[in-house]
């Protein structure tokens, strides 16, 4: 029985998780639109490979790529944890 709940509530835990995570990748993704239309004045530029250079949105789309990554991992290995299952 405790077990039972124990899971139940990892799992709830982790899909409030995914929530919050899912809605912190929409908000960074509009910031990160932001950024570039920020170096795109800056460079005078709409062009990928003008912006590509440019560290601030270098920094910005590396951080949207870590919370990407993050909203990938729970909800691809999450479970399996929950799960006891291990690799």
């Amino acid at each position: 029985m405790v077990e039972e709940e124990t899971r139940a509530y990892a799992a709830r835990t982790r899909e409030r998780a995914v929530r919050q995570l899912n809605d912190a990748l929409d908000v960074v993704n509009e910031w990160v639109a932001l950024i570039r239309q920020c170096t795109e004045m800056r460079a005078d530029s709409f062009k990928a490979e003008d912006l590509a250079t440019d560290a601030s949105y270098g920094e910005a789309l590396g951080r949207f790529a870590q919370l990407s990554a993050a909203v990938a991992w729970f909800n691809e290995r999450g479970p399996v944890i929950e799960a006891g299952e291990v690799l």
